[in-house]
């Protein structure tokens, strides 16, 4: 059976400058019966004012760099809101906390039996724009693991079930599952409580990219390299007491980084596009 191999060289804890954003409608149905017309002029009034063109300045000048939460991107993403708002005459602002953010130093996925391939783990280039971030999760454990891979469906209760009843162990090996119907850290619990050494996720192609449309550039959905990244941190495992936000750190609460820690999960996981996770 295939051999693959997972790397990630390690995290560091960096300070995060959080920008607050403009609010957003309530539904029709939150209003009482006599602010409902009210409520639907000014609906009408504020999606005639919206222009497409303008939308899509905003976006370009969104995502034109990377734009990782602490990092000078995310800086320079913030203060660009906060010009455009005020120049629209809202009166925005933002508060700064201090928080425990993971972010990655490098990963490595490579393919060892029966033949050998190392896999890229890169996105291309969008517009002339490099992502210039890893692909990761934030606040899986870290290291290297080594084994069989198995293939695991959305990596949920049910799908072990079936590998159960094929008699698949999947402990000491590497689960491969695919994004959708849970969040991912439900996933990377899943494979940890079954004693895997580790997880690789991809995005299905059926659900977010050539299955479902045209891909980037040329339309909306995600292209066969593109991967998806964030956190897989349950934060109902975090012990008590609570900050809020969660990960806060503060004089009054000085065990918050060993507390997100203790409810990090120790399987290592990792996430490739489907170029990456099913060459071929």
């Amino acid at each position: 059976m295939s051999l693959r191999s997972l790397r990630l060289t390690g995290a560091a804890l960096i300070v995060l400058a959080d920008a607050a954003g403009p609010g957003v409608l309530a539904a029709q149905e939150g209003f009482a019966a006599s602010r409902q017309a009210e409520q639907v002029d000014f609906e009408r009034t504020l999606i005639a004012a919206i222009s497409p063109d303008s939308v899509a300045r905003w976006a370009r000048g969104l995502s034109a760099v990377p734009h990782v939460a602490g990092t000078p991107g995310q800086v320079a993403t913030r203060d660009s809101v906060l010009v455009w708002l005020r120049a629209a005459g809202i009166e925005a602002t933002y508060d700064s906390l201090v928080l425990f953010m993971p972010q990655p130093l490098g990963a490595s996925l490579e393919l060892i039996a029966p033949t050998r391939q190392v896999f890229a783990l890169e996105e291309p280039p969008l517009g002339g724009a490099s992502v210039g971030v890893p692909p990761f999760h934030a606040y899986s454990g870290i290291g290297s693991v080594e084994g069989q891979v198995v293939y695991a469906n959305f990596g949920l209760p049910a799908d072990y079930a079936v590998l159960d009843s094929l008699g698949i162990d999947v402990r000491d090996r590497i689960v491969l599952v695919r994004y959708g119907r849970s969040f991912r850290g439900i996933k990377v619990r899943e494979a940890q409580a079954r004693g895997a050494a580790g997880l690789l996720l991809y995005s299905d192609p059926e659900a977010d990219g050539f299955g479902r449309g045209t891909v980037l550039p040329e339309g909306p959905m995600r292209p066969p390299a593109g991967i998806q990244r964030g956190s897989v941190l349950n934060t109902e495992a975090i012990p008590p007491p609570r900050t809020r936000p969660l990960f806060r750190a503060s004089p009054g609460f000085p065990n918050t980084r060993w507390r997100v820690w203790h409810a990090s999960p120790s399987c290592r996981s990792d996430t490739g596009s489907r170029a990456d996770c099913l060459p071929g």
